[in-house]
């Protein structure tokens, strides 16, 4: 190494070329860079900036780097606020990167000073030329301060600081900069910098030349319109029409010929049709005028069609039209009085809240058919913006208006029946929250007479509007927006709801959409209650009707293809050969009573299900296990489920040690389907009581219910399903919570003749119930008494302890004293 090798911390240049003699800021970003400055605060030393050749490198190496750089000192730090520091350095002479000697925690390396070479012949000639071409791009370019000016003026003559300060101002790419610091031939760098130079002032006179060009042909248009307006002005003064003023005239007459308009609209056509006489007929935006009055006019601003008003009739439609719950029906018809009577103004949007195929689109249907509007239907699934509901500016080019909007169009008339499904499905940013809340404007009673479609630009009367809304959960829908709709649950339809459904609605309906005649093609009753089990998992109808709908397609292919008349009866034993091996088996309860296993009931999103709970004791250090797939609030229930257990030890005649000395497994099988909620506490319970007690369970009895620490009892949801998946496992016999007594009004009445109900408060009721030769330890019932009346005693006790004594008087303590005496 040379004498005036030196070694110095190394900054990459990745997008920044400093010059010497410059002052010129840098961000820094990387770990490794923050580190490097952080050192350099502390020392106030140099450091050497270098731009690298690929800058795409976390850790350059020596090829990375370009072979020229500079000596620079930081003069100011700036923190940024995305964690970055700007710092500003000031340059000295250019230096040599010979070898890196380090890497972390930063790169450092050995460098030599690059001489000056000394300037002669014509080079103060030729940068004479450069500084000229310089200055004049600044004069182009008004993006230059006249600073830059002013620092290329003061060094004209001192050649190699001139082509530094102008390689430094002047914008040229990194590229460019890179080669200009690394050419240590001064001659080189001036004709490279000569080069450049030129080039950037072609650029710049292309841009002027086309910016005139521009600005020539806006004072052409201006100049055209002004003398097309003058024009227009002179004819109308000699009484003549002209081409140009026939679609501002029709609009006018067609505005004329649309009585009952609000006053709004009237000025906003007007003020159009004034623009649309002036604008160029081939400009875009006399398209977009035409197109904004188009939709203006379309509005069906004053078309209010009479429907029934008798409600009576309108329940006898919607129970004609719908098969459903009672309760649904009746807060039906309640909503629908209540907007007769307040005549719209207060009454919310409905919402219509459950699993699919369960009928919310059918009772939207024949809310449309009682009242005798006309019903329209889309939704916003995937909608990734509230432009699409609300609208775009009209002067936007392609701008239309929202979907409420165009459906007010499609209706012809202000109160349609709007079904919006799939809310809950809503894209964009947050989950689709800012596209939801679009919709408060829309269906809020206390503003949505005068809503605003951001393409109108004008408040339009949504009151009279009935929006239905279809979604199968409000988990994802804004609070907000809950808040201001009327929720109706929908729960799924048990098997003989299915049946009556299929029935009276789905078949015939299906064979009139298929052509076929009722006396063509007919279902037997157990036919479909075989697709119902065998071929179906849903808590609606939609699997049920496509599979209908497959053998009314193959027998419309025999009808088509066959020279004579066909007829099927379709009956139980049909439906295997018609579509296949059945897909689905329906779980049965066990067959005998056994240790360790018992009938629990579940609501699932398809319906109700049986759900057999296994345990097995075996030997162990008292640990309990989990299987089966099981959600945390499924496993929170197995544990409160064992320790309630053993607290009741001695009540099942259970050694206090078989708690500690044995494991108990829990399973819950078919683990491929995950499983959780609070229903499955107490038929845990009972499974943990058996398997420890060496007591079998009842078979005949299905159970539901959560269970807490003390062991109560707690209510549970979706009885009505859980019942009929008892019934049709043939489990005759069902224990639930007391609380849910309520519950089964919602039960069809001859589902709840066949069945045997048992309520329960506490878990020591049910073992009673399903465990079979049980007897409560007699020891434990005494050891109960002994400690009710201690407990009682003590409380007693500390009555008496809470009495204040007064002070003991002279007399007193006499009196006492002649007592021992005598004694």
């Amino acid at each position: 190494m040379s004498d005036n090798r030196k070694q110095i911390p190394i900054l990459p240049l990745r997008r920044t070329v400093l010059f010497p003699g410059c002052v010129g800021t840098v961000q820094i970003r990387t770990r490794r860079s923050l580190k490097l400055l952080e050192d350099l605060q502390k020392t106030e030393g140099q450091i050497l900036l270098i731009p690298l050749r690929r800058s795409e490198q976390e850790i350059p190496t020596l090829d990375d780097f370009s072979s020229i750089g500079v000596l620079a000192r930081p003069i100011a730090i700036q923190p940024a606020s995305d964690k970055t520091f700007s710092v500003t350095f000031e340059t000295a002479e250019r230096v040599r990167l010979i070898k890196l000697s380090r890497h972390d925690p930063y790169l450092t390396g050995d460098f030599e000073t690059v001489p000056v070479e000394p300037v002669t012949g014509e080079f103060p000639d030729r940068a004479t030329q450069a500084y000229d071409l310089a200055v004049a791009i600044l004069k182009s370019d008004k993006h230059y301060s006249a600073e830059v000016a002013q620092i290329f003026a003061a060094n004209r003559h001192d050649v190699p600081r001139l082509i530094d300060f102008i390689s430094h101002h002047i914008q040229f790419p990194f590229e460019a900069k890179r080669e200009l610091l690394a050419e240590e031939n001064l001659e080189e760098r001036l004709t490279l910098l000569s080069e450049l130079l030129d080039e950037e002032s072609r650029r710049l006179q292309l841009e002027t030349e086309l910016k005139d060009k521009v600005e020539e042909s806006i004072s052409k248009t201006q100049r055209d319109l002004y003398l097309r307006t003058k024009l227009r002005e002179i004819r109308k003064e000699l009484g003549e029409e002209i081409g140009s003023e026939n679609p501002a005239a029709s609009y006018r007459h067609r505005t004329q010929m649309l009585p009952g308009l609000p006053l709004e609209v009237k000025e906003r056509v007007f003020l159009e049709t004034e623009r649309l006489k002036v604008i160029n007929c081939a400009s875009a935006e006399y398209g977009m005028v035409k197109n904004y009055l188009d939709w203006l006019l379309a509005i069906p601003w004053n078309k209010l069609p009479g429907g029934s008003q008798n409600l009576v009739e309108v329940e006898k439609i919607i129970s004609s039209c719908f098969y459903g719950s009672q309760n649904i029906k009746e807060r039906i018809i309640e909503y629908l009085a209540a907007g007769q009577l307040t005549d719209n103004v207060t009454v919310p949007a409905l919402c219509l809240c459950g699993p699919s195929g369960t009928g919310k689109a059918a009772l939207a249907h024949a809310i449309a058919d009682s009242l005798g509007r006309k019903e329209i239907r889309f939704s916003v699934a995937g909608v990734m913006d509230a432009i699409e509901i609300r609208g775009e500016p009209h002067n936007i080019m392609g701008a239309m208006p929202g979907k409420i909007v165009t459906s007010l169009i499609e209706a012809e008339c202000m109160n349609p029946v709007i079904l919006i499904e799939d809310l809950d499905k809503l894209c964009g940013d947050e989950g689709g929250v800012g596209a939801s809340l679009a919709f408060l404007g829309v269906i809020d009673p206390r503003q949505n007479h005068k809503s605003i479609d951001d393409y109108l630009g004008l408040p339009i009367d949504l009151s009279r509007v009935t929006f239905i809304f279809s979604v199968q959960s409000t988990e994802d829908i804004p609070e907000a927006l809950v808040e201001r709709m009327e929720l109706i649950e929908f729960a799924g339809y048990i098997d003989r709801e299915k049946l009556l459904i299929a029935q009276k609605y789905l078949i015939p309906s299906i064979l009139k959409s298929n052509g076929i005649a009722a006396e063509e093609l007919s279902f037997t009753a157990g036919a479909i209650k075989r697709l119902i089990q065998n071929y179906t998992m849903e808590a609606g109808l939609g699997q049920l009707k496509a599979r209908i709908e497959t053998i009314c397609r193959r027998f419309s292919k025999v009808k088509a293809t066959s020279p004579k008349s066909v007829k099927w009866a379709i009956t139980e034993d049909d439906i295997e050969e018609q579509l296949g091996t059945p897909i689905y088996i329906p779980e049965k309860g066990p067959s005998h009573p056994e240790v360790g296993v018992a009938t629990g009931v579940a609501w699932t999103g398809s319906g109700g299900d049986i759900m057999m709970i296994e345990g097995l004791k075996m030997r162990g250090g008292g640990s309990v296990t989990c299987t089966g797939s099981l959600g945390e609030v499924m496993r929170e229930s197995v544990q409160a489920a064992h320790s309630f257990v053993r607290s009741k030890a001695e009540l099942l005649s259970i050694p206090h040690e078989d708690f500690a000395n044995h494991d108990i497994h829990i399973h819950f099988p078919q683990g491929a389907i995950p499983k959780d909620g609070p229903s499955a506490g107490a038929t845990i319970s009972l499974v943990i009581a058996s398997v420890m007690s060496n007591r079998p369970i009842r078979n005949d009895i299905a159970i539901t219910g959560e269970v807490s620490l003390r062991g109560k009892v707690l209510p549970v949801s979706g009885v009505k399903e859980k019942v009929a998946a008892a019934h049709r496992a043939g489990i005759y016999k069902f224990v639930l919570p007391s609380q849910n007594k309520k519950d089964l009004k919602e039960i069809t009445r001859d589902l709840r003749d066949e069945m045997e109900f048992i309520f329960i408060d506490r878990v020591d009721q049910l073992f009673e119930i399903a465990l079979l030769e049980y007897e409560p330890g007699a020891q434990t019932l005494e050891d109960l008494l002994r400690l009710e009346m201690q407990q009682r005693a003590n409380k007693k006790g500390n009555r008496k302890k809470r009495v204040v004594k007064s002070k003991p008087t002279a007399r007193s303590k006499r009196e006492r004293a002649a007592k021992r005496k005598s004694g």
